[in-house]
């Protein structure tokens, strides 16, 4: 079997899992007291919560806009921007790619004023800061859970997802400084790809050479863009009528991110959302019902998001196509 169709199986298999577990929770809590849930937070409810996302995409956004130099990203608007950002989160989160075919999506938003190493080398960078600023945040997260003495987890639980975040974190940094060191004879430590990578490799080299504060500013971006996302948490607990702060919204919403970090594989996170909302709720002294209404909530807006982003790719695509110096 060729690695493609492994990968194809793989993707079947884990999305039929997802689809499994996401049924067994809803047979095993009980479908009238979700229902119930759902009614509670009502329509009002999801009309409060659709906006939301705007804020953590225009914080998106800028954060993709400071990993190009200061000179590349006046040539771009930042509505390009955005939905550069919206379609390709569209793409990644409807589509079995691991959130990888997304990236391939938004370099053409970027416009015609830039070269394509130049927009691919962004793309490259922005997916390097955006999982820095993942991590971060779940750090801020681990801490305020910490320092609040909230007892969701214990020490062990605790340990494991600062070990796995800080892992993931100098990886990453490892990662850039293999791409795009030089050794004193000017050749790149570790020579792989052909030219289109090479035109990268160095584009990047330059941009962490003389743009550092930049690169730092994207993550920082990235970061407060996942944090935002905290508002929504104490959004959809108000309208279910659960009891919550500010610092719990946020340690909800980063343990939200571990957990979804380690499945990033399931597309739509079927069936890992919901599984990872009832631990965590269930950890903070709610039930699992709730955990897992709340789960089906969110889904349901993200699908709604997802989908208008990946209407966005389309029709991006569509007048690309059809006028291809615009």
């Amino acid at each position: 079997m060729s690695s493609k169709k492994a990968l194809l199986w793989f993707h079947r298999v884990v999305i039929v899992l997802g689809i499994l577990t996401l049924f067994f929770l809803i047979d095993r809590l009980g479908p009238a007291r979700i229902a119930a849930h759902i009614r509670e937070f009502g329509v009002w409810g999801f009309l409060a919560i659709l906006p939301i996302p705007i804020l953590e995409q225009s914080l998106n956004a800028w954060a993709w806009r400071f990993t190009l130099a200061p000179q590349d990203a006046e040539k771009v608007r930042f509505l390009s921007l955005a939905q550069g950002r919206l379609a390709g989160d569209g793409v990644n989160y409807l589509t079995p790619s691991a959130t990888v075919a997304g990236e391939f999506v938004r370099p053409p938003f970027l416009g015609p004023n830039l070269n394509s190493e130049t927009k691919n080398t962004s793309v490259f960078i922005g997916k390097l800061s955006q999982s820095l600023g993942q991590m971060a945040f779940i750090l801020v997260g681990i801490l305020f859970l910490v320092l609040g003495k909230m007892n969701a987890l214990d020490g062990g639980e605790i340990l494991w997802i600062v070990l796995g975040a800080l892992f993931v974190a100098a990886l990453i940094a490892f990662s850039l400084f293999i791409l795009a060191y030089k050794n004193k004879q000017g050749k790149f430590v570790c020579d792989i790809g052909g030219p289109q990578i090479s035109a990268i490799r160095e584009n990047m080299r330059r941009y962490l050479t003389a743009h550092p504060i930049r690169m730092g500013l994207s993550v920082l971006f990235f970061t407060i863009g996942y944090a935002s996302m905290m508002i929504e948490v104490a959004v959809i607990c108000s309208f279910m009528n659960l009891p919550i702060d500010a610092f719990k919204a946020l340690v909800i919403e980063a343990l939200s991110n571990a957990f979804e970090a380690v499945f990033f594989m399931v597309p739509a996170k079927l069936g890992t959302q919901e599984a990872g909302k009832v631990l965590i709720f269930k950890a903070f002294g709610y039930t699992a019902g709730q955990g897992l209404s709340f789960a089906i909530i969110r889904h349901i807006r993200e699908i709604l998001w997802s989908s208008f982003g990946f209407f966005l790719y389309l029709t991006h695509r569509a007048g690309i196509k059809k006028y291809p110096d615009a």
